[in-house]
């Protein structure tokens, strides 16, 4: 009966090492790439609020102008009559459901710019957290642990058992 520790391949061992310090850090780039996506997310919704305020003016100017094209046009000649002002009307609308949809846009660019930090806590932050900790703390150490039983592991593989030497009896002065 052997009593030894019959491993038969340190390779394995090596290769799990390798593999879980290659993990930490594929997986600390995972969420630095993940951070980086939610602050470009965040940037671009502060990008859609300058836009679609700055249409909501734009809109609000075309209007404007609409309106006054289309009182301009309702106005009676000199012989009383009105004018036909389809064509303005029809573009006061436009004007107006322009501007309805920018400023529809803006309120939706609002929701989100509230609701988005709220996603990220409730989605991101807590299992991000907990795993940044684990990459951080605890797979540190347990890589460490794991190194050192490897170190003992091979010394111990590489004991030489005791040669038994042979003892001869002692022979009796006479």
């Amino acid at each position: 009966m052997n009593a030894g520790a019959e491993i038969t391949s340190f390779a394995v061992l090596h290769d799990w090492y390798a593999a879980l310090a290659a993990f930490r850090t594929e997986a600390q780039d995972a969420l630095t790439m993940l951070a980086l996506s939610l602050q470009r997310a965040a940037d671009w919704l502060g990008e859609q609020q300058q836009y679609w305020q700055r249409q909501i003016r734009i809109c609000e100017e075309e209007v404007t102008q609409a309106k006054t094209e289309l009182r301009n046009r309702q106005c009676p000649d000199f012989h009383g009559n009105r004018p036909d002002s389809t064509v303005q009307e029809k573009n006061l609308r436009k004007a107006q459901a322009r501007l309805e949809f920018a400023e529809e846009r803006m309120a939706a660019v609002r929701r989100w710019m509230v609701q988005l930090p709220k996603e990220i806590c409730a989605a991101y932050d807590g299992p991000a957290g907990r795993l940044a900790f684990f990459l951080e703390g605890e797979l540190p150490s347990g890589l460490a642990q794991l190194d050192r039983q490897m170190t003992a592991l091979e010394q111990y593989a590489n004991l030489q058992a005791p040669v038994a030497v042979a003892v001869e009896p002692a022979k009796e002065k006479s």
